[in-house]
């Protein structure tokens, strides 16, 4: 089944907005859609292969303003931190 785009066509009077009619859109209002669309901004960043995962940690703060004093990305320092530590001490599974 095909996608049809619908447009919403108001107005506003007085600081309220006043519902016309809602219908599909003509091929004209769609090409100038998709060239919007096309134009939107891409994600800053690709997503990651290997995602993250959200969790909640209680950390002493002065370790915590030591990660974050060296700037931007100290979620990342942590984690490499961790991953050393797992590295050099093995759980022996």
């Amino acid at each position: 089944m095909g996608e049809c785009l619908h447009m919403m066509v108001f107005c506003i009077c007085g600081g309220v907005v006043r519902v016309i009619s809602p219908r599909k859109a003509n091929p004209r209002e769609a090409k100038s859609y998709a060239a919007l669309v096309a134009m939107k901004r891409p994600r800053v960043r690709p997503k990651a292969v290997e995602t993250k995962v959200f969790t909640a940690i209680r950390l002493d703060a002065d370790l915590l303003e030591i990660f974050k004093a060296i700037g931007k990305g100290w979620q990342t320092r942590v984690n490499a931190a961790l991953r050393r530590f797992i590295a050099e001490h093995p759980l022996g599974h």
